[in-house]
């Protein structure tokens, strides 16, 4: 049994917050076994979030949220909400992101069977799932980071046997840390306001002897700038 916090930062994102929440209400139910907590930080958000939120989530167990009283981007909101999380794994969830239905089911039996991993994710595809956006992060000794395979055109024949492999880091849109590690390698650094935080992540874990884990087949969909 894999129990999961999941952060949602938010900012005006109301009109994203439906679809997300159906579809990762619908994932959550592919893991009876397992217990989950949703969390909504709230970047000072002027439309109706919070009361949206609130009311998509009646028909969920365990939700609440936190509301910040000024934009203080992705990395502070996050940050927030790792530490308010009760559960031994954390998942960072864009606002914009739809999970398959089996997402979670494909990366908690990964943990299970890799509990030492700091880092899980999945393929990350555009918003109508007909490209590839990210397959995790790879590093260039030069000094570059690129999203992995990021623009080729998907194919479920590709991935029918595409097995899990380690990759040097996972976009922050849709991705499960070990918290405890989190912890100590310092979170995310909040001097990022939004973008590039991620990759920073990936390059402590890294510089600490941390793995991350691809799971191509747990896919999800990503709007992007949500």
């Amino acid at each position: 049994m894999t129990n999961i916090s999941i952060i949602i930062p938010n900012f005006n994102g109301a009109k994203y917050l439906p679809d997300c929440l159906k579809n990762l209400n619908t994932a959550i139910k592919q893991c009876p076994n397992s217990k989950f907590e949703i969390i909504l930080v709230d970047n000072a958000s002027t439309d109706n979030s919070i009361q949206l939120f609130n009311y998509l989530s009646t028909q969920l167990l365990n939700y609440s949220t936190i509301q910040l009283n000024t934009n203080t981007g992705f990395a502070t909101a996050v940050n927030r909400g790792i530490i308010a999380a009760k559960y031994e794994y954390v998942c960072l969830l864009n606002n914009d992101i739809n999970l398959d239905k089996n997402w979670f089911k494909l990366i908690s039996q990964n943990i299970k069977k890799y509990p030492k991993t700091a880092c899980f994710c999945g393929t990350v595809l555009n918003q109508d799932g007909t490209k590839i956006e990210s397959q995790g992060i790879s590093f260039d000794w030069s000094g570059k980071c690129n999203q992995i395979n990021h623009g080729l055109n998907y194919s479920t024949i590709h991935l029918l046997d595409y097995s899990t492999k380690y990759v040097w880091g996972s976009s922050a849109a849709a991705v499960i840390y070990n918290k405890k590690i989190l912890l100590k390698i310092g979170l995310f650094d909040e001097h990022y306001f939004a973008y590039v935080e991620d990759v920073d992540v990936a390059f402590r874990l890294q510089k600490n002897g941390y793995q991350t884990l691809l799971i191509p087949k747990a896919l999800a969909c990503h709007l992007g700038g949500g």
